[in-house]
């Protein structure tokens, strides 16, 4: 997404994906130029929308700006979740987030 303020526009990437290969998909299909990214944008921990970043970081390395941010939304972002009905129980919060827990 783009956000401008007079002459000024900031390209920000929210979100990446279950997978690195649906992000760099839809980033080409959308001809998102990955130097032209100020910021990267996480809204929280769940496997669909963080999945694809270090794909898409890997793909992109040297691309990229130097020092890009990366914003995480909330404390809560990676606690654990798990799914407890059918068809399919488990996490689906990052991996690590159950052993993170104190």
């Amino acid at each position: 997404m783009s956000s401008r303020r007079g002459n000024e526009t900031r390209n920000v990437l929210l979100d990446f994906g279950f997978t690195p290969e649906a992000l760099l998909n839809n980033t080409s299909l959308l001809g998102i130029d990955p130097a032209a990214i100020d910021a990267l944008v996480l809204s929280h921990g769940h496997q669909d929308h963080f999945g694809g970043l270090v794909g898409f970081l890997q793909a992109h390395s040297g691309k990229l700006k130097p020092k890009l941010p990366l914003f995480v939304g909330g404390e809560g972002c990676f606690c654990a979740r798990e799914w407890a009905a059918p068809p399919v129980r488990g996490s689906f919060a990052s991996s690590t987030a159950k052993h993170s827990r104190r």
